[in-house]
């Protein structure tokens, strides 16, 4: 079974995915390595819990808050899209989304439980992430990176 970074991110590439689909967006692959990025085609999404900030819930208590912070790169053909993919991004997760629980068996999903909320409290960084792009590889010449501040809230 998964543990609570790992849910999250797969939580957020299953919604992502889906959500990718309705809206009509098409041929977006999302990864969780930074590494399968480049070997596939653009535009690519990857995503990555970047740490665990927790606090305890209360004194004298070892439950924790379960904050996560979360960073997302886009990589696109194209300064328009990646600022399309960008805007698209940021209305839908600062809703929030659902949480689930993953159980893995021989390294493919047996189970995904629902859990509760992923919370996006606040946009940390939401920019172009490399600004002179003239000598980069193709994939990073047009990349965003969007980090947020996230809480997740458990049944």
């Amino acid at each position: 079974m998964y543990r609570l970074s790992r849910n999250v991110e797969a939580s957020l590439i299953d919604y992502i995915t889906t959500q990718l689909t309705t809206d009509g967006w098409v041929g977006i692959r999302t990864e969780k390595s930074f590494a399968e990025v480049y070997k596939g085609t653009l535009p690519c999404i990857c995503v990555n819990v970047l740490s665990r900030p927790d606090i305890r819930r209360e004194i004298g208590s070892d439950a924790l808050s379960k904050f996560v912070n979360i960073e997302i790169r886009i990589f696109t053909k194209s300064d328009g899209m990646r600022l399309d993919l960008a805007d698209w991004m940021v209305e839908h997760l600062m809703t929030g989304i659902n949480y689930y629980e993953y159980t893995i068996v021989s390294g493919v999903v047996d189970t995904k439980v629902l859990k509760g909320r992923l919370n996006f409290l606040e946009i940390v960084t939401n920019r172009k992430e490399l600004r002179v792009t003239d000598n980069v590889a193709k994939e990073d010449r047009y990349r965003q990176l969007i980090s947020f501040r996230c809480r997740v809230a458990t049944t």
